[in-house]
């Protein structure tokens, strides 16, 4: 994770920009990446996809030159989406007004964009406002809009069957980490852990910009919508010593939704609840909405919101967001309760089976003797007195409280014998 955090961290990955397309290329070094490209002005659903925002350089200037603030140090000095500023000359009350600063981190430049809003400004830290001494100052942003392509990047890992999981990741936040592109980190690893498999499900993997990403790929592939069984948005994945958050799917009775809940759970995490919409609404929160009915739930390492304090993790939208405020530990733990999501996901099935009452064990060599195996003889006799026609293995899993694993060897093992039936929940 840290090889692909430290090479396209700092890039000024805007909705529709050349860096966000430099990102994909270096997720395409790594896993097969297919780019789909969808023209600026294309109406997606009630949505249009924006233009290309192009910038050149930017800064703020003292009148004998000397510069102040320098939009080549930082991509987030300047706020992402900013008009075009001709060289002007600007009073130091009037320049202050379009600096935004980070009351909250102080030592840090914030995160502001105005992609949809159309107007300029720059950002700061705090304490570099004591710079700002003179009266009067130049400014100058070279910036423009130009048509371009909005792009998404899949990677695929064909499945048994067309039903598909999909699993979101932003990635358009510039110089940002773990709000965004440390879930793309996650992603890769991911995809790397599953290389050369064949999972029942299709697994889709999307690296996009937020939100309008989701729109134009469903908008463009509306066949998908009725395929999805599932998805999972993922972000923040390494904030130091937060929760783990599952923020539901408006569905809380979907299956990705209930064997997420019972996967963290089973954790020795700290996990959190939110429902659907009331925490970090992404992507999630299209693929949730009305007419679209995609469950999707979020997870992410951060805390609720209260009205004086909106700051998910610590250093969020911020240029503290970085490498060196990264937990790739925690991040790995994130990684693991995906892919064990993943695993009982595509391993569960329904049941259903081809007797009346209980089978004879002993006559299909399943009997275990329960002075020598006393725990698995009792799971055994759970499974079969709770083993219901329609009942899929993690619902057993779950009414009986024996593990999902142990669950799962045993109904094989029926299979086997002949004694059930198994199909796709």
């Amino acid at each position: 994770m840290k090889k692909f955090l430290s090479k396209t961290a700092g890039l000024n990955r805007a909705i529709v920009s050349d860096d966000l397309a430099k990102t994909l290329h270096s997720i395409g070094e790594r896993i097969p990446l297919t780019v789909h490209a969808y023209k600026t002005g294309t109406k997606c659903f009630d949505w249009v996809i924006p233009k290309k925002w192009v910038i050149r350089d930017a800064y703020i200037e003292t009148l004998s030159g000397k510069r102040v603030l320098d939009w080549k140090e930082n991509p987030l000095h300047v706020i992402v989406g900013s008009l075009p500023v001709q060289r002007t000359k600007i009073s130091k009350k009037e320049l202050i007004k379009r600096i935004a600063i980070s009351e909250k981190y102080p030592k840090h430049i914030p995160y502001h964009f105005k992609y949809y809003e159309l107007d300029w400004g720059f950002c700061m830290a705090k304490k570099d406002l004591k710079k700002l001494t003179d009266d009067e100052y130049y400014v100058a942003i070279d910036s423009e809009y130009v048509n371009g392509e909005l792009l998404v990047g899949e990677h695929v890992i064909k499945g048994k069957s067309k039903k598909c999981i999909t699993l979101i990741s932003h990635i358009d936040h510039p110089a940002q980490v773990n709000d965004g592109l440390a879930g793309a980190a996650v992603l890769i690893k991911l995809a790397e852990s599953l290389h050369g498999t064949k999972p029942t499900y299709t697994i889709r993997m999307h690296f996009l910009s937020e939100t309008i990403g989701s729109i134009a790929y469903l908008h463009h592939n509306p066949q998908i919508l009725a395929q999805t069984a599932g998805a999972i948005f993922c972000e923040a994945p390494g904030t130091p010593n937060y929760p783990i958050v599952l923020q539901h799917a408006k569905r809380k009775d979907s299956s990705i939704d209930v064997v997420a809940a019972s996967v963290l759970r089973h954790s020795e995490e700290r996990v959190e609840f939110a429902d659907c919409f009331t925490h970090i609404v992404n992507d999630d929160g299209f693929y949730n909405s009305p007419g679209i009915d995609i469950p999707c739930i979020s997870l992410s390492r951060s805390k609720k919101l209260t009205p004086k304090d909106w700051f998910h993790f610590p250093y969020y939208h911020t240029s503290g967001d970085s490498i060196e405020h990264f937990d790739f530990k925690q991040a790995q733990k994130y990684l693991e309760y995906v892919q064990r999501i993943l695993a009982i996901f595509d391993a569960d099935r329904v049941v259903t089976k081809t007797y009346r009452g209980v089978p004879n064990l002993s006559r299909h060599g399943l009997w275990l003797d329960w002075q020598i195996y006393p725990n698995a003889s009792q799971n055994i006799d759970a499974i079969l007195f709770n083993l219901d026609d329609g009942i899929s293995m993690f619902e057993l899993s779950e009414k009986t409280g024996v593990p999902f694993d142990e669950v799962h060897a045993f109904i094989k093992n029926m299979e086997e014998k002949h004694l059930v039936t198994l199909s796709l929940p």
